[in-house]
Parts: structure tokens; sequence; C-alpha cells
């Protein structure tokens, strides 16, 4: 179906095509991000005209080992603008091109000029979506003059929004802080014609609200252009974007931004340098110097880091992982990150995880301000084949907040998703869950303590165990997974006074929980807990093994002591009753 739509730009009426269909289910793939470019002086020979080919070829290296289909640059792709700068940029792309890796790049406010503009086409034609397009299609753009400046574009069941708001390629929009205004209708009618079920990302150079920069995506601050503002995050909102990126400030910077009236918010992600230089947010913060009251809540924030991210696209869910390296400043480790201006580039950069966060459509996003609980979180399966498992978090609080460098404390940004227990190759007696936004610093995939339940159903007997990935993608207990904490097995539900590491079942509500303090993916299997024989059921030989040790105290034999009280009782022998299998 085509919709047709006459847009006033420029003083021009413009027609442009927006294709709605259906896009085919994808498997699961994955995309890159990276932001600024920038280099100052040649001194190591590595970075001719102004661009950091350096950095940008280690870069590559880590794109290609990830095996990611696309990748994105969000602007500023010089120092300084000339023919050679952009010819030189995109050279340095080649790498990820022979791999077959499609890059597409925005424009920048290094390169703002109307040459800047009409060159793109030129050193950049999958822009337009002639060239080197890697299997992308159904490329969009508002108007002429914005033709491969602004654009759109499907892949596989993702549809990504590129935002430009510099000098056009007629010579008019020379006032970068408007250029957003007359896009908005285009930009909500490419996110709402878009195949229901898929994803949409927004990503523009500048940010909707900034750390160092005041300047923004819609003006000269983030007071800017409120009408708009406010149409442009419902938009989002609405079409059910969840993810903005931006560059500009240099930085690893996630938070969650309001619109103006309060209403509508957007997960905003400022990109980490890929450049010469590195910001420094201003204090107090940009937020609370222009909005009051205040639109911004930070989540996570890493400075002076040379970084990247990759997103993980897994039908309805997207895993998002951030990637960095020291920068190569003097004095510099992870436990004190160093500022400086480079003049070399800094050789073998080591890349690696600082942090994982995601969505999904069929999953609930959760804000936890610090100090409150964290048993909001609740959410049960819902997709095609599931067995509408039901998972929540029963005890726990925000207790731990890091702080951004203006000082502000960070809030727990908690999403949940699923996959079907019929779409997993594993033998699981439950839908999966995916936690995401669980840890407290950067770095670290720790998390407060917290106690998660997980259903299963009523037709199942034996002894059952909530179990989670490991960084190889096998399954084990999930309380192996804690940052300390003694491992014990309950049977029966649990107590305000269990602490870190003790786990169970409930046969009661059919329910399996663990006391944990990490996030990450959570399924219910078949356990041995309670074959205190070792002969792989759990029949009367080991019931009467615990009637044997009556009377005993736990240390005796730990493991039959079923309601962790230090003794081992006729009440431990009725509740392995319970679970028993002959």
């Amino acid at each position: 179906m085509l919709f047709k739509k006459k847009l006033r730009v420029a003083g021009a009426s413009v027609m442009v095509v927006l294709t709605a269909f259906s896009l085919p289910s994808a498997e699961t793939w994955k995309f890159g991000l990276m932001s600024d470019t920038q280099w100052k002086n040649n001194i190591d020979g590595e970075n001719p005209n102004t661009v950091s080919v350096g950095i940008i070829r280690q870069l590559n290296k880590e794109f290609i080992k990830h095996d990611v289909k696309l990748v994105f640059q969000v602007g500023d792709l010089v120092d300084k603008y000339s023919e050679a700068a952009f010819i030189t940029r995109a050279e340095a792309a080649q790498d990820l091109l022979d791999a077959g890796i499609g890059f597409f790049p925005l424009r920048g406010n290094h390169e703002t000029s109307v040459s800047a503009a009409n060159y793109m086409s030129n050193v950049f034609p999958q822009a337009c979506g002639y060239l080197k397009t890697f299997g992308a299609t159904n490329f969009q753009y508002p108007a002429a003059n914005l033709e491969c400046l602004s654009y759109s574009f499907d892949f596989q069941n993702v549809r990504f929004v590129l935002l430009d708001q510099f000098t056009r390629k007629d010579n008019t929009g020379v006032n970068a802080n408007d250029n957003m205004v007359d896009q908005i209708n285009w930009i909500n009618s490419t996110l709402a014609n878009r195949a229901s079920g898929t994803h949409a990302f927004v990503m523009a150079h500048k940010n909707i609200i900034g750390q160092n920069h005041v300047d923004c995506l819609f003006g000269s601050s983030p007071a800017s252009n409120i009408t708009s503002q406010n149409t442009f995050i419902r938009s989002l909102n609405v079409n059910g974007v969840r993810y903005y990126f931006g560059g500009h400030d240099h930085m690893h910077h996630r938070s969650i931004v309001k619109s103006p009236d309060g209403n509508y918010s957007i997960t905003q992600l400022i990109g980490s340098s890929n450049s010469y230089k590195f910001y420094i947010p201003i204090n107090p913060s940009v937020d609370t110097r222009f909005n009051t009251p205040p639109r911004e809540l930070p989540i996570s924030q890493e400075l002076f880091t040379i970084g990247y991210y990759i997103f993980t696209v897994d039908g309805p869910n997207v895993t998002a992982q951030y990637y960095a390296a020291l920068n190569g400043c003097p004095g510099g480790t992870w436990e004190n990150l160093v500022d400086c201006d480079l003049s070399k580039t800094p050789k073998n950069l080591e890349f690696i995880k600082r942090e994982t966060f995601g969505y999904s459509l069929i999953g609930k996003n959760f804000v936890i301000q610090p100090n409150n609980t964290l048993t909001v979180v609740s959410d049960t399966c819902k997709s095609n084949g599931s067995v509408n498992t039901f998972a929540s978090i029963i005890s726990g609080i925000n207790g731990i907040s890091a702080s951004v460098y203006d000082g502000r404390s960070t809030i727990q940004n908690i999403n949940t998703g699923w996959t079907s227990c019929q779409d997993s190759d594993d033998d699981v007696e439950s839908d999966i869950l995916k936690l995401w936004g669980m840890a407290n610093n950067i770095g670290s995939n720790q998390s407060d303590t917290f106690t998660l339940s997980m259903s299963y159903g009523s037709n199942i007997s034996g002894s059952l165990t909530l179990v989670s990935k490991d960084e190889s993608g096998n399954w084990e207990p999930a309380v192996k997974g804690n940052f300390d904490g003694t491992p014990k097995f309950v049977i029966g539900p649990f107590k305000s006074t269990y602490s870190l590491g003790t786990y169970g079942i409930d046969p009661a509500s059919h329910t399996v929980w663990a006391v944990i303090n990490h996030g990450g993916e959570f399924a219910v299997i078949k356990g041995s807990d309670g074959d205190l024989d070792g002969n792989g059921i759990i029949d009367n030989a080991d019931i009467e093994i615990v009637t044997s040790l009556k009377n005993k105290p736990a240390i005796i034999n730990p493991a039959a002591d079923f309601d962790s009280d230090g003794n081992i009782t006729l009440l431990d022998a009725r509740k392995l009753v319970l679970i028993s299998t002959r």
C-alpha cells in the first residue's frame, strides 16, 4: 500500500511516497553504532584530513568480529570539512564494506555547509539508497533538499530514521536551531506507517538534552521550540520508538528524557567518543539550567573512554551492549579514567563490555527511583506458543544508586522481555524471561539483592530450579551467578529472613524463586535438589534419609534442611514429599 503526502519544505511542495508493508520475520541479527570521529593534527601519520582513521580502523575490526550487518555513525565525520576529508572518511569505512557490512552516516556540526550537504551523495551514496545498501530497502527522505541527508530505510524487522539538522542542499536551513521543525510531519508518518511488530530507531548528531553542549536537536538550548519538542517526543513514544541515538558530547550517557509537557518520554543514548577529545558535563546540568521542572532522568554515564555499541535484534527483543577502551591518556585506569586531548592514535585498544541494557516489544518498562521498591516489576509472557509464565520481583529495593558527574543520582530502568518456550531450543519448563537494567554501576553486572519468582505449569511435578544463563550462554542455577552469598535450597514460599543465595520451590503456588544480585535471562528447569541419594529421582528412599536424621542439627546434612531453620525435623520430610516423584 502506498501513502502519498505533500510536504511544504523551503517554499516548495515535495511529494514523498511512504510505503507500508509487512517486513519478513527476521532471524537474530546485529547492528553497530559509533560516534564522532574528528582528529586534530596528523602527528603520527594515521589520521589524514582531520579524520580519526587510526581509531576507526580499530572499531571496524570490532564490528566485523561481532558480525554486525550495519554500522551507523551519528555525525561529525571529520574535524574540518573538505572534499578530501569526506573522501578519507568514506575510505576508512571500506573494511566494513569489504566484509559485507553496510555503513550509514549522518552529518554533524563539523560539516554543516551547503558544500558538505551536496557532497554527501558523492562519497556516501548508500545514504541515498543508490549503492552499498547491503540489504537495506525502502529509502525515504523528507524533501528534495534533504535527500541523502535526512533519510529512513528498512532492514529486516527494523526501520531506521536518520535526521540532519544542518544547511540543506539548496542552501536553505542555514539556522540549525529550527531545522527539525518542518521535518516532524515526515518523521511521524515514517514511524507510523511501518509494519506492525517492528522496531524503529531514531538518530541525529545533536541530543534532545545534552550534557556538555547546551545546543541540541531543537535549538540553542533544551528550552527551544517547545511545541515541536512535544510533538517529536510524543511521536516517538506513540509509535513505539524506545531509543534515540546522538553524539556531539563525546561521552557515554544514557537517560530518560521527558517531553516539555511531561506527557511522553524517550530513552536517549549519547555515544562515547571516537575522536581525539573528550568532554566533561557542565555542572549544574544542562537539564536543570533550562528546564523547570527537570526533564531528564540519568541512567548511566562514563566519561573519557573510546567506545562503540552493539545492538542484537532477536524478534521482539533488543539487547544493547556498550564496549569501551581506555583512551590512552597518561595514567588512565578503569578505576581512574583520565581526560586529555589525544595527539597520537592509541595503539591496540582493548575493548571490554561495560554495560548491557535492552527492551522488548512484548515486555514492560519500569522506572525505579533511588530507595524505592523493586517489587513493582512483574510481567506475564503473552507471546505465541508461550505457557503464560508469570515473573515478579517479590523483594528488594533500589538501594544502591550511582551518581553522574554533575551529582545527580541515577535511576533504575528495568525492562522485561520474553522468549516463549516453544521458540526456545532449550529444555525448559517455562517461557524465558529477559531482565535488563538491574546493574547498579557501569562496569559491573552486580545489582541490589532481590528475590525473583517465576511460575511453572501445575501439571509439572518434581524438583524444579530457577536458572539463568552464564556468559557462555549455558543455563546454571540462578544463585550461582551471584556476587557472594551461599547457595541454600528450600521447599516452600520465600521468607524475608532468607539471605542472598537462598533459592527454592513453592509447590503450593507453582513457583520457583531465588535471592540473587544480578540480571540476565531466567527460566525454570528440572532440578536435582532433594535427590539425597543421587539416583536421579526423589522417592521414599530420600524421604527415609530425612526421617533418619530427625532432630539432628542441619550441619549433619545441610541438604536435608528444607526449611532452612538449622535443624532436620519431620517437617523437612513432609516438605520433601511435596516434590517427590515416586
